[in-house]
Order: structure tokens, then sequence, then C-alpha cells
């Protein structure tokens, strides 16, 4: 007998904004928000758009691509590296697969770490809330895992810094969105810490960067149009993806913090702006065809 698959219905959460004016929808199977109705970017995407790639970051993903590349053509013996049989010669078409198959190695390098980012994160979220059974069942899914050792460091070093500063929880996993400059996002947490608003994020990543602060700054003014609530301080928790190293840094500043918000809307500009890439008169694959069609 054959068994129906059903595929579970996404669930839509929504957000009214402190004065009753707007709602916000977040679509947790698309990842799609819309604001009042109408489909709305979230600033991860923005600030992705609006923000260059470091140049860390790009060269990175070419080495990454690059290795995997070579890996896929040669065979290591002992301290050298000799021609893969098997493969050898390449064809035009074998080439042109290679380089699509190892483009994105990046990607799966990422997602790696992003496993061990999301049960940390996923540790710090429960704990924070004080969901300790939640905690329990999900340590005991992982401690067998070949990753444990560096998931127990973080984990550690995030459960020291936990006793001393983290402060009153406010809102966790808050969804905010700003109708002036019509971008929407999901943060981590809101704490009070000493009688000040610090708007915090858990990060997985090799170091903390400055694009980070600018993605917190834009949650930061939606915070203020949404909740009606000033952020005095942002700051990112970083879980080590390779080492199980855990820091902090907090932007407390006004200055500083002015700073990042003027960056976000510089973001929220060249984000649109950018769209004009779809336009056919820059489009130089369309222009090509056009050229070929004539």
């Amino acid at each position: 007998m054959s068994r129906e698959i059903t595929v579970p219905e996404a669930v839509i959460e929504t957000s009214k904004s402190w004065d009753g004016k707007h709602e916000l929808q977040y679509n947790d199977k698309s990842h799609r928000y819309k604001l009042d109705g109408k489909p709305v970017s979230g600033f991860s995407t923005i600030s992705k758009a609006g923000y260059p790639t470091s140049v860390g970051l790009t060269n990175w993903m070419k080495t990454e691509a690059m290795k995997s590349l070579f890996n896929s053509v040669s065979i290591k013996q002992e301290d050298n590296y000799i021609p893969r049989g098997d493969v050898w010669p390449i064809s035009e078409q074998f080439l042109k697969d290679l380089l699509k198959m190892n483009r994105d190695t990046h990607e799966d390098l990422a997602q790696q770490a992003a496993d061990i980012g999301t049960i940390c994160h996923a540790f710090a979220e429960y704990h924070s809330v004080g969901k300790y059974k939640a905690v329990a069942d999900l340590l005991e899914k992982v401690k067998g895992v070949e990753k444990w050792p560096i998931i127990e460091s973080c984990i550690n070093k995030y459960q020291a810094w936990a006793a001393s500063d983290r402060g009153e929880l406010v809102q966790a996993e808050g969804l905010v969105a700003s109708p002036i400059h019509l971008f929407c996002g999901k943060f981590d947490r809101l704490d009070r810490v000493n009688g000040k608003l610090i708007l915090r994020d858990y990060k997985t990543s090799k170091d903390i960067f400055l694009e980070q602060f600018i993605q917190l700054a834009g949650y930061a003014i939606a915070i203020k149009e949404w909740l009606n609530l000033d952020v005095e301080g942002i700051e990112v928790l970083r879980f080590g993806k390779e080492d199980g190293a855990f820091e902090n840094l907090l932007i407390s500043d006004p200055a500083e913090l002015q700073m990042f918000k003027d960056q976000a809307i510089r973001c929220r500009g060249t984000f649109e702006f950018s769209k004009f890439g779809n336009d056919a008169r820059f489009d130089w694959k369309k222009k090509q065809a056009a050229k070929e069609a004539k």
C-alpha cells in the first residue's frame, strides 16, 4: 500500500508595530517577508548587496575553488601530485563541468561551519530563555559527533560569558521592520544590561567583521520604528567555526553607533540602485543576444 507523502505547511509568523499601524509577516519556508501585505527585503540581503564583499573572503572563495579543482584532476603520492589517469585527457565539455562543479566549493565548506554554528546558536538561544530541557536534548544529540570538542568549547565559553554579562532579556527572535526604509529582519536578542538596551547577534565566523555591525545597525533602526525602543549598543557574539573560540565585541559609543546606522541606510540605497543591473540597457548577455538575433 502506497504511503501518502505530505509536505508540512509553512509557519507564518506575524508581528505588529508598537502603534498598531503596520503588520509584518514572515514565511519560515520561503524565508520571505511581507510588510502590510507587500513583499519587502530582509536587511541581511540588503547589507550583502550594499556593502562590498571583503577581499579576504573573496580570496578564500577563489582559493578553495582552485584547491577543489586541482584535487579533482590529481592524486597525491607521498610528497608529490600526479595526474588522475581516469580524467585525462580532459574534453572541453568535461572542463566546463569541472569548473561548474568546483566553483561553489566554498558554499559546502561554509555549510559545514554553519552546522556547528547552528548547534551553538540553538544552545545559546535555549539557554538564554531558560529552556533547559531543550538544552539537554540538544546536547544529547550532538555529543557523539566528530565536531563535538569544538562545539563543547564554544558552549563552555558562552556559558562563562552569560554568567556575568548577559543582562535581562527583553525580547528574543524579534521580528521587526522599518516602514520608512522598507526593510525588515529577525534579530537574535535584545537585552537590558546595566540599564541600557543592547542588541546582540550570534555569529559563527573566523573573526568579527565590520559588515556584521552594519546588519545590527539596520535592525536597530527597525527596532526604533517597530518597537519604539532606542538601542544603545550593538554586540556580536562570535562562535569560532574552527577553533572553538568565543568572543564578543560591543559598539556603544553614540557617535560610532550613528555611523553604522548611516551606513545601513546607504546600503539600502545601494541595494535599490543595484536593481538597474537588471535593465536590458546594462545587461551584456541580453545585448549580445539582441545583436545576434539581427
